[in-house]
């Protein structure tokens, strides 16, 4: 995972992360699009969570 603190997002690192939710842009085969959340909305996300 990669926060880019300019533009207030955490983005996937991993250029071959696919998931299986169907309105996910990861899937998309003509122009696959890496997972990105909100800064805000990923840190509420990992609250309590350990590395």
């Amino acid at each position: 995972m990669r926060e880019l603190t300019d533009r207030g997002v955490v983005t996937c690192s991993n250029i071959a992360c696919r998931c299986d939710a169907p309105t996910c842009p990861c899937d998309d085969a003509t122009a696959p699009t890496r997972h990105q959340w909100h800064a805000a909305q990923w840190h509420t996300i990992t609250e309590g969570a350990s590395a």
